[in-house]
């Protein structure tokens, strides 16, 4: 326990205060405007899903494509009612109230559109469930690359072997007790778990800002009621990201390994970082499909989590490699000459 809380202590030591603004830095960010672009109008859209919130039923069916039919109408009869009213063929009034019809037409008909393709949607699932999922929608889609806590890991984990080289320690450790395989066990232990924990909290910080700003109503309501979630069966909106960052802390313990593991091998710190950094983000940038992403753990790094990919089969992929990569490291760190 004590080698353990003395490389806990090394590793975090004059880098604690990093972490910290790295978390305060993904909360500000969090808490920016975001200015994103919808296919309706997202005031209207609040409107109709709190007035149709619940399961999808018939007549909220019914109520949707029978106000979509009516605002088609209003916008088709428009010009006609323009040309009457020109050639003075109706009054001022009733042009006055067919164009306030006509406004409120036009700023509803996207959103109709919208829903009547939701409804479709519902149809063709079976079941379905009105809510504002505008706000879960916009985390999901535009979740970017989690390069806070590779820039991180980059400051935290090349040191932890590499100082013992530069600093000529390690072949003295060699020569003690503890400081063979069990020294470079408990240094590969603490530098994965230490990365693991550190993306779940980075993550809860993201939900935690995000709850702040828009809330947690529809958390539990289900994700493939949102256009382009269909594919993720029964799952929960909040569901995708848990997986989504249980995934990505497995991906930096197993980054977290592989960087170790390289730092023994190159034995200088600017080589492991500059290997390390490729390693982690290149793959991000091209792993696309499950396949890739099962080959790849960094991938997680970037985007969600895939529709048909198993957490579990990711989870258990990524334990082996950590396992892999530890051995090697392990005994490559106890045969230094």
């Amino acid at each position: 326990m004590t080698l353990i809380y003395f490389e806990t202590k090394k590793l975090l030591h004059k880098r604690l205060i990093i972490i910290v603004i790295a978390i305060a830095l993904e909360i500000v960010l969090g808490l920016l405007p975001a200015d994103h672009e919808h296919p309706y109008s997202t005031l209207v859209y609040r409107q109709y899903t709190e007035q149709l919130a619940g399961e999808y039923t018939p007549q909220k069916r019914e109520l949707i494509f029978t106000r979509l039919d009516e605002v088609n109408n209003v916008i088709a009869e428009h010009e006609q009612l323009l040309e009457q009213y020109n050639a003075n063929l109706i009054d001022l009034d009733e042009f006055a109230t067919h164009n306030k019809q006509y406004n409120k037409a036009i700023a509803e008909q996207q959103t109709l559109e919208y829903l009547a393709m939701k409804c479709e949607s519902f149809d063709s699932l079976g079941t379905g469930e009105f809510f504002y999922d505008t706000d879960w929608y916009d985390l999901y889609s535009y979740r970017r690359y989690d390069l806070l806590s590779v820039l991180i890991m980059m400051l935290l984990i090349p040191p932890v072997f590499c100082n013992e080289y530069s600093s000529k320690m390690a072949d003295i450790l060699r020569t003690t007790k503890c400081g063979k395989t069990r020294l470079a066990v408990i240094k590969l232990s603490v530098s994965m778990v230490v990365m693991f924990l550190l993306s779940l909290i980075i993550s809860t910080a993201e939900l935690c800002t995000f709850a702040a700003r828009y809330g947690l109503d529809s958390a539990f309501a289900p994700l493939q009621s949102i256009l382009g979630c269909e594919e993720y069966g029964e799952m929960t909106v909040i569901g995708l990201f848990v997986r989504s960052s249980l995934m990505r802390a497995f991906s930096f313990a197993v980054c977290a390994a592989f960087i170790c593991l390289i730092s023994v091998y190159t034995k200088n710190m600017l080589f492991t970082f500059f290997l390390s950094f490729a390693a982690c983000v290149f793959p991000a940038l091209i792993a696309e499909g499950k396949v890739m992403s099962y080959a790849f753990s960094s991938s997680a790094h970037n985007g969600m989590y895939l529709s048909g990919m198993s957490v579990w089969v990711f989870c258990l992929i990524c334990i082996v490699k950590c396992a892999g990569y530890g051995v090697m490291c392990v005994s490559k760190f106890g045969t230094i000459k």
